[in-house]
């Protein structure tokens, strides 16, 4: 799973680091143009697929393949760093001059989608964008926390690595608390089966 993946690998470093201690832009947002009020269970299929659209772009905007290269080079460089080797920064900047080779993107294959709730998920299209923008902003304060100043400050490292094992839960949000376990399960993308994120 993506979010677990990259906390072993963030867990990995810190606690070499701890063991041997002795971004500007705007947060994705997900509006898919659909009433609020409206049952996610009851858009038709062709404002599904619109919805659908919207929020691929906002998950591969969040975790998509540049997002994993990114984290995966500056990890690659802090490893790199704290075990004599090359800057964090002179790594990763070689690390992203490559063609990753481990990144996926994100398809929901809106083009065949009928419906923007999961089975069983009776919830307004309001309360899931709520919950996913929640979630959306988690994932951008997370992964916008993952840069080479980690080197020179292992206890922001540590507290990193905690994260790491939550901010992919959308129990974690108050804006999810009220959701059926069902309709839950249209945020799996974010701690999803993907392959490893280990560099390119």
């Amino acid at each position: 799973m993506l979010a677990r993946r990259l906390a072993l690998s963030l867990f990995s470093v810190g606690a070499f680091a701890l063991a041997h201690a002795c971004t500007g832009s705007s947060v994705p947002t997900l509006d898919t143009g659909l009433p609020r009020s409206k049952p996610a269970n009851e858009v038709t299929p062709a404002e599904a697929q619109q919805a659908c659209g919207v929020y691929e772009d906002l998950a591969n905007e969040s975790l998509g393949p540049d997002v994993q290269q990114r984290i995966a080079c500056v990890v690659t460089g802090i490893a790199a760093q704290l075990t004599g080797g090359a800057s964090c920064t002179q790594t990763e900047a070689t690390c992203l001059a490559q063609t990753p080779t481990n990144t996926v993107v994100v398809d929901f294959n809106c083009e065949t989608a009928t419906t923007f709730a999961p089975s069983g998920c009776t919830a307004t299209i309001g309360e899931l964008e709520d919950c996913v923008n929640a979630l959306a902003a988690g994932l951008d304060h997370f992964t916008g926390s993952v840069n080479c100043g980690l080197v020179n400050h292992l206890d922001k490292l540590g507290e990193l690595v905690t994260e790491a094992t939550t901010v992919a839960n959308p129990a974690t949000y108050p804006a999810c608390a009220s959701l059926s376990t069902a309709c839950l399960d249209l945020l799996g993308w974010a701690d999803a089966s993907l392959p490893p994120v280990t560099g390119p």
